[in-house]
């Protein structure tokens, strides 16, 4: 969150106050009537915004896709830093993978990397949703997709028990 300080200039005159190490300090003279303080309001047209992109719902702002350059579609800035906070795995999830499973998360790591919406599957050869790609459909498919972004929120109860998170995706 942003915060702007405001400071408040007195129009008071300045004494100096003098200590003992011979530094001196201005300080604005006390008045022998307290003043009443002074209110700013701001209009909504000159007050600093309070976000920077629209939002299709509490908590998920929209991305965009840009092209790149075969023309292909590829996630924009705000997608691929999202995308790239979401890819983090703890060492100790990333220790227990198995080493198909460490190649998947490094071919999947590549793909957001390149802000690729999809990968091969090195083992299937099937097309995979990258993390940004099912961050930028904003919602669980439903189908018990590899890399959801939305803990399987949209998946039948048989599909959300035949898969394991295993630290970096679904198993």
């Amino acid at each position: 969150m942003l915060f702007k300080r405001i400071i408040y200039l007195s129009k008071l005159p300045l004494k100096l106050n003098k200590f003992k190490n011979a530094s001196t300090a201005a300080v604005p003279e006390e008045p022998a009537i307290q003043q009443s303080k002074q209110v700013i309001k701001l209009d909504k047209e000159n007050s600093f915004p309070t976000h920077f992109a629209p939002s299709r719902g509490i908590g998920r702002p929209i991305y965009s896709l840009i092209p790149g350059p075969k023309g292909e579609l590829l996630a924009d800035y705000v997608l691929f830093e999202e995308t790239m906070k979401r890819q983090r795995v703890p060492w100790l999830c990333y220790n227990k993978m198995t080493s198909e499973e460490r190649t998947i998360y490094i071919k999947h790591f590549k793909a957001i990397e390149e802000r690729k919406l999809w990968y091969k599957c090195p083992f299937t050869g099937f097309i995979i949703d990258t993390i940004s790609k099912h961050l930028y459909d904003g919602r669980c498919c439903g189908n018990g997709c590899r890399h959801c972004a939305y803990q399987l929120e949209g998946c039948n109860e048989e599909i959300k028990n035949s898969l394991v998170w295993n630290g970096a995706y679904y198993v």
